[in-house]
């Protein structure tokens, strides 16, 4: 009455084959290591924002002391960028502040002043930076130009 058939195949056996081990394994792996680096990336561009937003602020607190000296007192000499934070956080930083005439004749009436620091990052030590911003200071003021 019963009419009951044994199929002799089956056709899930239940499991993985190796070939399916081995590829989601390389799967993870790559998506591991692209994860990685992506965060690695987003450390290292954050890092290096930090570095020049703290070399940008240097820069202009340097140059405001410039243009309050009287023009005859602004000079051309080095100094030191991480004196301002009391610690070392730009690593091998150099300043300097450079003094030239303004303009193709000599005067005393202005002068073009360029700051600029060099630093290594902290995370490419073989690397150097340089940045730099330039002003004219007159003797009169910023508007006797």
């Amino acid at each position: 009455m019963y009419n009951h058939t044994i199929n002799a195949k089956k056709e899930n056996p239940g499991g993985f084959t190796l070939v399916e081990v081995i590829v989601a394994a390389v799967i993870l792996t790559f998506s591991t290591w692209g994860l990685f680096q992506t965060v690695n990336l987003g450390y290292t561009l954050i890092h290096d924002i930090r570095e020049l937003l703290v070399v940008t602020s240097v820069l202009e607190r340097q140059m405001e002391i410039e243009r309050n000296k009287v023009l005859n007192h602004v000079d051309s000499r080095s100094f030191d960028p991480n004196a301002y934070y009391g610690q070392t956080i730009l690593s091998s930083a150099t300043g300097a502040v450079i003094v030239e005439q303004y303009g193709s004749v000599s005067t005393t009436e202005s002068r073009k002043v360029t700051i600029s620091i060099n630093w290594s990052p902290r995370l490419k030590p073989s690397k150097t930076i340089n940045k730099r911003i330039s002003s004219i200071i007159t003797k009169n003021g910023i508007n006797y130009l």
